[in-house]
C-alpha cells in the first residue's frame, strides 16, 4: 500500500473513532439537563445568547451579553449558524462535534509533517481524540473547538515557515501564521502568549541568519501594513456591535488568581459572582466601592490588576507557592473544574468513566518526547512545541488553571507525546536486540518517564477541594434543572398572539431568571411604559441600570420612585443584591436626598460615607 493510501486509511480511522466517541457522548448526554439547557449565565449560555443578540438589527441595548464577551469570534459564528439551524441546541452540538473531529485531521497532518512517521501521526491524533475533557467540550457550542483547531493551524504554519525552501513561501507561511494567531486571540484572549511563542519561533528558528533577516523584514512589513489598514479603515467599516464591546476582564482574572483566598484553580472573590456577568459588571461595582467613586470599565480592570500585583509584591512567598501550585495543576492529570467538572460528569457518563486516558498521559508521554528531541538535537522543534506549551502555561499561571484554559496545550503535548512514545519503543527494541545498553534505556526512558509520572499524577488536590468542586458542579446542574421548566413556560407565553401587561411582566422576570439580561431589560421597559408605577418593575430596572453603570438613569428612576411612590431608603434597598445595595448607598441615595430635599445635609453626608457592607 502506498504512503498516501496508508495515510488516508489511518486518518479515516482516527476521524471515525473521534466522531464516534462524540456521537456516543451526545447520545447519552441528551438526558443530562445541563447539556440540553446550559446553566443560565455561564459561558455556554452566554455565547448562545450573544449569537441570538447578534442576529438582531439593530442590536438591542444595553447588550449585556455582548459586552461581557472577552472575545467575539465564537458568538459571531453562532449568529450565522443560528440563522441556518435555528435555535436547535442539539443540531449545534452535532455541528461542533463534527468540527472537533476534523481537528484530528489537522493534528495527524502536522505530526506527520513534523516527524515523517505515520505511527507518530496516528498516535498524536488518538492521544487528542480520546481526551475526556476534549470529548465533552467539543460537543458544546463554545469557543474550545476553535481554540484548539486554530492552535493546531498556528503551530503548523509556524513550522512550515521555517521549513520552506523558497523565501517567498517562507514569508507567506509566516504572514499566515501571524494572522491565524490574531484570529486565535479574537477567539480566546489568553492564547496571546502562545501566539507570541510561535511568532518568536518563526522569526528566529531554522534558517541561516541572512535569509532569516530577509524573512523577518518582509514579514514585519506585511503584518504592519495589515495592522495599519485595520486601524485606518476599521472606524469606517459598518459596525453592528454596540459599544463598548468586550469589557476588559484581565484584571479581575489576575486578581482571582492572586488574592488571599486563591488556590491555583478558580476560587472567587467575595461579592463577585463566578460568572461572566460577575467578572464584567459586578467586578466594576466592587472596584467602585473599594475606591469610593464611579469608574469606567477600563479603570476598574486596572484597579483589580493593581490589587493582584500588590498581593504578589506584599506576599512574595504566598505568590511563589501559588505559582508553583498552578504549574503542578497545569501538568496534572486532575481536571480543574470550569462550567463543568470531569469527575462529576464521569458519575453520569459511562463513556467518560470508561476512558482511562486523561491529561496525565499526555504529560507523561510528552516528557519522553522532550528527551527524544534533546537526544536528536532537534532544538528548533523543541523550541516550537515546548514554547507553545509554555505560552498556554503562562496564561494559566497569570490567572487560574481550568481544564478548559489549559486545553490549547493539548496539541503540542500530544505531538511531543507521540514522538516520545515511539522513541521509547525504539529504545526498548534496541535494548532487546542488544544494540542499546540498558543504562541508555534507563537514562532516556525509565528515569524521565518516572519523573513525568510523578508530576502528572501527584496528589495536588485534597479531598476537601474535590468535594468543593463537586458541590459547585452540582449547583450548576441544579441551575439547568431549574431553568428547563422556565424555558417551557417562556415558550408558552411567546406562542400567545397578544399579551396583557401581566404576561409581559411575567415574561420579563422569566428572562431575568434565565439570565437573558438584554431581552429582560427590553421587556421591563415595555412593561414600564404600560404600568409606570409598578414597584417590582421599577426596583428591577433600577438594579439593572446600576449594574450597567448608567448612574444618571438610575438616579432618574430613583427620583421617580421617591416622588411618585414615596419610597424610603429601605424601600430602595429591599430585595436588591448586596453589590447593588452598596452602590445605591454610596452613589445614588446621597445625591437623591440632596436633589429631593428629603433629608438634611448632615444625613446625606453620613449616608454617602456609610460602609458598603452595613
Amino acid at each position: 500500500m502506498s504512503t498516501l493510501k496508508r495515510s488516508l486509511f489511518l486518518v479515516l480511522i482516527a476521524v471515525t473513532m473521534s466522531l464516534g466517541l462524540r456521537m456516543i457522548f451526545i447520545s447519552e448526554s441528551r438526558y443530562f439537563p445541563d447539556f440540553r439547557t446550559p446553566p443560565p449565565g455561564m459561558d455556554v449560555d452566554l455565547h448562545w445568547n450573544s449569537g441570538r443578540l447578534l442576529r438582531q438589527h439593530p442590536i438591542a441595548e444595553p447588550a449585556f451579553e455582548l459586552r461581557t464577551l472577552s472575545a467575539p469570534a465564537n458568538a459571531t459564528f453562532l449568529s450565522l449558524t443560528q440563522r441556518i439551524l435555528g435555535e436547535d441546541f442539539v443540531a449545534h452540538r452535532l455541528l461542533y462535534a463534527g468540527i472537533g473531529s476534523l481537528v484530528t485531521v489537522l493534528i495527524f497532518g502536522f505530526a506527520f509533517r513534523l516527524s515523517g512517521r505515520l505511527s507518530v501521526a496516528l498516535s498524536a491524533a488518538l492521544l487528542v481524540g480520546i481526551q475526556p475533557t476534549w470529548i465533552y467540550l467539543s460537543t458544546l457550542p463554545i469557543k474550545s473547538v476553535f481554540t484548539v483547531s486554530l492552535g493546531v493551524s498556528l503551530i503548523w504554519t509556524a513550522f512550515e515557515a521555517t521549513r520552506a525552501r523558497r523565501t517567498r513561501t517562507a514569508v507567506l507561511m509566516a504572514v499566515i501564521s501571524f494572522h491565524i494567531g490574531g484570529l486565535l486571540f479574537l477567539t480566546q484572549k489568553n492564547t496571546v502568549f502562545m501566539w507570541g511563542a510561535t511568532t518568536a519561533f518563526v522569526l528566529v528558528g531554522g534558517r541561516p541568519y541572512g535569509r532569516r533577516r530577509t524573512i523577518l523584514a518582509v514579514t514585519l512589513a506585511v503584518c504592519l501594513l495589515s495592522a495599519t489598514v485595520w486601524v485606518v479603515a476599521g472606524p469606517h467599516l459598518p459596525n453592528p456591535l454596540p459599544t463598548p464591546v468586550g469589557i476588559p476582564q484581565s484584571g479581575i482574572h489576575a486578581r482571582v488568581g492572586f488574592h488571599p483566598g486563591a488556590s491555583g484553580y478558580y476560587r472567587g472573590i467575595r461579592g463577585i459572582p463566578p460568572t461572566p456577568i460577575g467578572h464584567a459588571f459586578i467586578a466594576r461595582m466592587a472596584a467602585e466601592i473599594e475606591v469610593g467613586r464611579p469608574l469606567t470599565f477600563a479603570e476598574a480592570n486596572s484597579h483589580h490588576l493593581t490589587a493582584a500585583l500588590d498581593f504578589i509584591r506584599n506576599n512574595p512567598s504566598a505568590a511563589a507557592r501559588l505559582t508553583g501550585r498552578k504549574i503542578l495543576l497545569f501538568f496534572n492529570d486532575y481536571a480543574p473544574n470550569e462550567n463543568y467538572y470531569l469527575e462529576e460528569l464521569r458519575s453520569r457518563s459511562r463513556l467518560l468513566a470508561t476512558i482511562p486516558i486523561g491529561f496525565g498521559v499526555l504529560v507523561f508521554s510528552a516528557g519522553l518526547g522532550v528527551i527524544a528531541l534533546v537526544r536528536r538535537s532537534q532544538w528548533d522543534l523543541l523550541f516550537l512545541l515546548v514554547g507553545a506549551t509554555g505560552g498556554v502555561l503562562a496564561a494559566n499561571v497569570a490567572t487560574f488553571v481550568t481544564s478548559r484554559y489549559r486545553l490549547s496545550a493539548m496539541v503540542p503535548l500530544a505531538v511531543l507525546g507521540a514522538i516520545g512514545l515511539w522513541f521509547a519503543v525504539d529504545r526498548i527494541r534496541g535494548w532487546r536486540t542488544g544494540g542499546i545498553p540498558g543504562r541508555t534505556v534507563f537514562k532516556d526512558v525509565l528515569a524521565p518517564g518516572l519523573a513525568a509520572i510523578l508530576v502528572a499524577f501527584a496528589p495536588v488536590v485534597s479531598n476537601d477541594e474535590r468535594e468543593s468542586a463537586l458541590r459547585t458542579a452540582k449547583t450548576n446542574l441544579q441551575r439547568s434543572e431549574e431553568a428547563e421548566p422556565l424555558v417551557r413556560r417562556l415558550s408558552t407565553i411567546n406562542s400567545s398572539p397578544a399579551l396583557p401587561a401581566s404576561k409581559l411582566k411575567e415574561r420579563a422576570f422569566l428572562l431575568l431568571r434565565l439570565q437573558r439580561l438584554t431581552e429582560a431589560f427590553q421587556e421591563l421597559e415595555a412593561v414600564f411604559a404600560v404600568t409606570p408605577n409598578d414597584p417590582q418593575v421599577l426596583r428591577q430596572l433600577l438594579a439593572m441600570t446600576v449594574v450597567e453603570g448608567d448612574y444618571e438613569k438610575a438616579l432618574s428612576i430613583s427620583r421617580r420612585c421617591r416622588r411618585r411612590l414615596r419610597w424610603s431608603d429601605a424601600d430602595f434597598l429591599k430585595g436588591q443584591e448586596e453589590s447593588v445595595r452598596a452602590i445605591l448607598r454610596r452613589f445614588i441615595l446621597p445625591r437623591l436626598c440632596v436633589l429631593t430635599l428629603q433629608l438634611p445635609a448632615a444625613s446625606c453626608s453620613s449616608l454617602g460615607t456609610r460602609d458598603a457592607g452595613s
